[in-house]
């Protein structure tokens, strides 16, 4: 809150890295950066399509298409496989 790191006990990830590596996702997919300006991306998806504001949707939805599944589980599970505490961890994200 207020610009400050909220970190996960003991994860050492922060609420910060998440957001900032969910928003380099999305606008590595959302934009083609092969024609597009990084600042004009950072532009579109911060102040003027304000794509920032559905984050977590627009990532699942472009997961879910990378991927080819229709859940965010099913993603989840190509990763995780039969490691029990990867799906935990995900299931309680998503």
């Amino acid at each position: 809150k207020n610009g400050e790191e909220m970190s996960i006990k003991d994860g050492g990830f922060s609420q910060v890295d998440l957001l900032q590596d969910v928003d380099a996702y999305n606008i590595s997919k959302v934009y083609n950066l092969a024609d597009t300006k990084l600042y004009a991306a950072f532009e579109d998806y911060y102040n003027v399509s304000k794509h920032y504001k559905r984050r977590y949707h627009i990532f699942k939805q472009q997961l879910k298409k990378e991927f080819d599944e229709d859940s965010i589980y099913a993603v989840a599970f190509r990763f995780a496989k039969h490691n029990n505490i990867v799906r935990v961890i995900w299931l309680s994200i998503w």
